[in-house]
Formats: structure tokens, sequence, C-alpha cells
């Protein structure tokens, strides 16, 4: 092999080497994320949490690292890290863009943007703030890339994560960050979801309702039960199409001491006093008359 040859290979490592330390992908790890991408996290973070959110939304999907501080969490998760990974639907509108859902609940105080400027082929908001958790100071980094349907959030605490060192990690978390695949379809599914469930609703009223008007039950409507021997049925409209059936707790006759209409009880109680609770019921109907 020849002198020039050498030279030639070893600055070209050289030169990728300088690109990892300045992008901070030196302090990533690739993850994947299904088998749709990959992208570099933080070491310091663990694997993906909250994996049964990532199909939560229709014009998202969402993948979630944290790193948590198990001292600190008295009550409630607090995060040193956290970092969601967001691929947009092609089917969502931009304003898709503008808020992060998942389940990283995070809250912060005295906030005060830092940096706020292109990178790449997106754009990076960086805001220093009071993490409400533990009151101690922390960083938020937002990149939103449209061309490529990207969204990052990362929660990083000053004391893990120094502002520089932030810069250069979320520039590589972006330039990491490489679609294996379009998910299309998956996409088109999720897209196609409240269509799918409002027919299976649709399905399922239309059995309850044919099941009602051989027992008798027809023309119900809101705010007027129906009974048929012991059971009242009524249809609810709001919020959501469906129909109510009760079964009757007892009577009970209430009397005012200042005349009038009588109160109606908080809680129903039989004769002993024990409160009355019926297994899968969702509250009580009271259904008056004089005499």
């Amino acid at each position: 092999m020849s002198r020039t040859t050498i030279l030639a290979i070893i600055a070209s490592l050289s030169a990728a080497t300088v690109a990892m330390a300045f992008f901070g992908a030196d302090t990533l790890k690739v993850r994947t994320l299904d088998d749709i991408a990959t992208i570099g996290v933080p070491k310091k973070m663990k694997e993906e949490w909250y994996k049964d959110d990532r199909e939560r939304w229709i014009d998202r999907l969402t993948f979630q690292f944290v790193s948590t501080a198990t001292w600190e969490s008295f009550g409630s998760t607090s995060y040193k890290q956290a970092l969601t990974v967001t691929l947009i639907s092609p089917h969502a509108a931009d304003s898709s863009y503008e808020h992060v859902w998942n389940s990283i609940h995070i809250s912060y105080k005295d906030r005060s943007v830092v940096h706020d400027a292109a990178l790449g082929t997106g754009h990076l908001k960086v805001t220093k703030a009071i993490y409400e958790k533990n009151d101690k100071t922390a960083y938020e980094y937002i990149y939103v890339d449209k061309s490529r349907r990207l969204r990052l959030d990362w929660h990083a605490m000053e004391r893990e994560v120094k502002l520089a060192d932030g810069m250069k990690a979320i520039a590589g978390m972006a330039s990491s960050f490489t679609l294996l695949k379009d998910p299309a379809e998956r996409f088109a599914r999720l897209h196609d979801r409240p269509n799918r469930e409002a027919k299976e609703a649709q399905r399922r009223v239309a059995l309850a309702t044919s099941m009602l008007a051989r027992e008798g039950f027809k023309d119900l409507m809101p705010g007027k039960p129906q009974q048929k021997g012991e059971l009242y049925v009524e249809w609810m409209a709001e919020p959501e199409h469906r129909y109510q059936l009760l079964v009757p707790l007892g009577r009970i006759r209430a009397a005012s001491p200042e005349g009038g209409r009588a109160p109606l009880p908080l809680t129903l109680r039989n004769a002993d006093g024990t409160e009355r609770y019926l297994a899968g019921s969702i509250g009580w109907y009271a259904k008056t008359s004089d005499g």
C-alpha cells in the first residue's frame, strides 16, 4: 500500500471523528423505532417506555425514552431526561406539529427562550425553565422538521446535560434519524380508526335496538325512560348514543320539613343504614310521584 493511500485513510477517519464529536454522536445510542426508523438517543435513557401509547392518536406515532430520578419520585415520576420521538402522519394538518401529545407529563415555570433558529432542514427551539417537579433548572428542546414529518421533544435537567452539550446532542439526534420505511399502511389504518369505531358503535346500537324492540321497548327518547316489569330503559344521546338500563333499587319516601320538594338523598341506603350498592352500576335515577 502506498504512503499516499495511507494518509488518505487517516484523513478520512479523522474527519468522521470530528463530525461525531460535533453532533454529540459519542453520547448517543442507536435505538430502533419498531421496524420504521432508527435514531440516536442519549445513552443514559432507558429503553422505550409507554409502548402501548404508540398508536393512541390518529395523526402520529410516538416513541418515548426516559431516565427517571427514583429518589425524587414521590407520588409521581420525576424525569432527569425524557425524549419523545414523533413521526407525523401524511394525513395530519400543520397544527399537528405545534403540540406534543404523549404519556410523559412535564410542567415548567419561569420559562425563557434561549435559542430559536433553523437546524438542518428543521427548526429548533430551546427553553430554559424550572422543572416544577423538583424546582431545579431544566431545558426543553423542541425540534420540528416538516420535510421529514418529524418532531423531537427532549426534556433534560441542567445537572444532567449542560446547554452546550444539549445543543450538540439534539443536533445529533436530529441528524441521526433515519426512516427505514414509510409506514403508509399503518397511518392509513390510524386515520380510518374513527370511521371504523363509528361503524362498530352503530352496529351495537342497532343490535340493542332490535333486542329491546322484541321486549316491547319502542320509540325511546332521552329523558323519558320506559318501564316494563321491573326494568327501566332510556335512550341516551349524549355524550354518545347508547341505551341506559335501570334496575329499581327500591322505593324511598322523602319528606321536606319546610314543605315543598323533598331533597333527594346523596347516597341510597338499606333499612339498616348501610350503603346500597349494585355491582356494575354507575349511578341511580330517581322517579318521583305524589302520595
